[in-house]
């Protein structure tokens, strides 16, 4: 299991946040909002140069640009608000093993939005 936290400056929000920044003044964490995001897919165009790859996208045309929509007749796609909301992705190569992205917490500490997430892998052969 691979634990990590990502640090992205605050006026990239994870959801539509009330905080603002405070200038150079230590702050105590405070939570936001997550919200995953089923049913995309990467598209072949991305390129992944790090085992761990993250994208901020702030913009719907971005958004388009990097995933793909895998609707089925039983499953309802979120598509992101982009007026109010900004996506952070976790981005990992083509694999054929089972792989997870689990998400712990998301929390604003001053100017930054940390993320803490795990990915696992169970070694499971996809067909």
């Amino acid at each position: 299991m691979i634990r990590n936290r990502i640090f992205i400056p605050c006026f990239f929000a994870v959801m539509p946040i009330i905080y603002g920044c405070i200038g150079s003044k230590q702050v105590a964490a405070s939570k936001t909002g997550l919200v995953r995001l089923d049913h995309y897919f990467t598209k072949n165009t991305v390129v992944f140069p790090d085992d761990v790859n993250y994208r901020v996208i702030t913009r719907a045309e971005d958004f388009d640009n990097i995933f793909g929509v895998a609707q089925t007749m039983d499953s309802k796609v979120i598509r992101p608000d982009f007026s109010g909301q900004t996506v952070v992705a976790i981005l990992l190569p083509p694999t054929n093993k089972e792989t997870f992205i689990h998400f712990e917490k998301a929390e604003i500490a001053g100017e930054e939005i940390n993320i803490y997430y795990n990915i696992s892998k169970t070694g499971k052969e996809l067909s």
